[in-house]
C-alpha cells in the first residue's frame, strides 16, 4: 500500500469547525481583556481548577493519507462543554 498508492500511516488532527471562527476569536479576546484588566495577580495568589471536557470524537488517531503536509479533519464539535473555575486564594498573614 505504501509504495503502490504513495500513502503512509499518519497522525490525524481533529479540529472543530468553529475553532478559528470570528465568534470564537472574539470570545477569547474578551476573556483575555477581562483577565488583564481584572488586576488580580495570577502568579501569586490564584489557584486554577480545571475540569477537562470529554472528547466526543473518539476515533482512531492515525489514518492512511497522502505523503506531505499534516492531516487535519474538521469535525462539528471537539469536546463537550467543560467547567473551568478560577479561585483567588486567601492569604492570611
Amino acid at each position: 500500500m505504501k509504495e503502490d498508492c504513495n500513502l503512509s500511516i499518519r497522525a490525524v488532527n481533529h479540529h472543530p469547525v468553529a475553532r478559528n471562527s470570528e465568534k470564537s476569536l472574539d470570545v477569547r479576546a474578551e476573556w483575555l481583556e477581562k483577565w488583564v484588566n481584572d488586576g488580580m495577580d495570577y502568579l501569586k495568589n490564584c489557584v486554577f481548577i480545571d475540569e477537562s471536557g470529554f472528547d466526543i470524537n473518539m476515533r482512531r488517531s492515525r489514518s492512511w493519507a497522502a505523503r506531505g503536509p499534516p492531516v487535519v479533519i474538521q469535525v462539528l464539535q471537539q469536546k463537550l462543554f467543560c467547567t473551568q473555575l478560577l479561585m483567588q486564594s486567601l492569604l492570611l498573614v
